[in-house]
């Protein structure tokens, strides 16, 4: 239904204002980087996509979609799911700060695997560029699979047997041996319930 026309400087938790937080990075000089950034993620994810454009009316703000041999743009709001979540997930990517650390739940609603590995990389390139830590909390294999060969990378809410702590984030390679996770994709060990485990929500 499009976002509040407001000029908003921090992008709510649930995306309401994405779209005037794009169309402010898109027309400020010192936040282009930002708008670009998101566009070009998503047309990393979705190739067909080239471009997007707003409209205002009133207070409320609307965009539409370029599309790769489509002469006419069709509204956002006619997207499939996928392309709103991937607008919202790279905003938030977008709008940390050098340092920052930004946390996401479950990036991978709405996606589709190669779209979630282009998210996955995007979160990549903005984390070495601006030094940002992102702590992705994710149920998905493919998100997972990503990971295989950096366990280091992997944190598993397990409780130690020696702690008395209760359940505490270990990294993969503390709880396994490095050597035997090589032979694995970590997808299929956490499908086989080898690391987490489905039944308690890990």
């Amino acid at each position: 239904q499009g976002s509040p026309a407001f000029d908003d400087q921090q992008l709510h938790g649930r995306g309401q204002n994405v779209l005037s937080m794009l169309r402010r990075w898109q027309q400020e000089k010192q936040s282009k980087h930002r708008f670009d950034f998101v566009l070009q993620g998503l047309q990393a994810a979705f190739p067909k996509l080239t471009d997007i454009g707003f409209d205002g009316a009133g207070n409320v703000l609307t965009a539409r979609v370029y599309h790769q041999g489509v002469e006419h743009p069709a509204p956002l709001a006619h997207e499939a799911n996928g392309v709103l979540q991937m607008l919202v997930l790279l905003a938030n990517v977008a709008q940390a700060d050098p340092g920052g650390v930004v946390a996401i739940d479950e990036p991978e609603n709405g996606l589709h695997p190669y779209a979630m590995r282009m998210f996955l990389r995007s979160c990549q390139q903005w984390a070495l560029k601006y030094q940002v830590t992102f702590v992705l909390a994710t149920h998905s294999l493919v998100l997972l699979d990503e990971f295989t060969g950096t366990p280091e990378a992997v944190f598993v809410m397990k409780a130690l047997d020696d702690s008395d702590v209760g359940t505490v984030p270990n990294t993969l390679d503390q709880l396994c041996d490095r050597d035997w996770l090589e032979g694995f994709k970590l997808g299929d060990l956490y499908e086989q319930g080898e690391i987490g485990s489905n039944d308690d929500g890990q």
